[in-house]
């Protein structure tokens, strides 16, 4: 019984997927097909910088869409002296979108978003996820090659801007 619960719900829920792509806006079905094609989809919520400069950043947010293949490329990493998040061997190319899918830059993970944080007795706390990325370019420039002023420009858009982080690039 729940499973032809399940198939109706399915075939209903396709049918009006079907019936309504046609009729939304250009950048509503470019958010749904980040959303499906998607190995690693993250909803950004708030950085920290990681360095001063700003091409490392400790991302924080919502795991959205994660497959078996992106969760099997994260391995445990030991931390770094000082900054106990990682050392940097997790490799994962990521591209920054902003609510509307345009694309804001381009980036590496560079730790587990998986990664928990150990429990304290007595309390339960949810945490938010989040991992360490290398910007590796912003607007099409490349981050190493931008000046000082450009720089902050160009990240103070990202800040107000980011919305969603994937592993998929249209």
């Amino acid at each position: 019984m729940l499973k032809k619960i399940r198939d109706f719900r399915k075939k209903t829920q396709d049918q009006y997927m079907n019936d309504h792509r046609e009729s939304l806006e250009p950048w509503k079905k470019k958010v749904m097909e980040l959303h499906e094609r998607s190995g690693f989809l993250f909803y950004y919520e708030n950085c920290e910088l990681e360095k001063a400069d700003g091409s490392r950043l400790v991302i924080q947010g919502d795991i959205a869409v994660s497959d078996q293949a992106i969760q099997k490329q994260l391995k445990p990493v030991p931390a770094v002296s000082g900054s106990g998040r990682g050392d940097g061997t997790i490799r994962i190319g990521l591209y920054l979108y902003d609510g509307q899918a345009r694309l804001l830059g381009e980036g590496i993970m560079l730790s587990d978003p998986y990664e928990k944080e150990e429990k304290r007795r007595g309390f339960l706390r949810s945490r938010k996820h989040e991992f360490i990325m290398e910007i590796s370019s912003l607007s099409g420039e490349a981050f190493q090659d931008l000046d000082e002023r450009r720089r902050k420009k160009l990240l103070g858009n990202l800040y107000r801007s980011l919305s969603l982080i994937s592993d998929y690039s249209f």
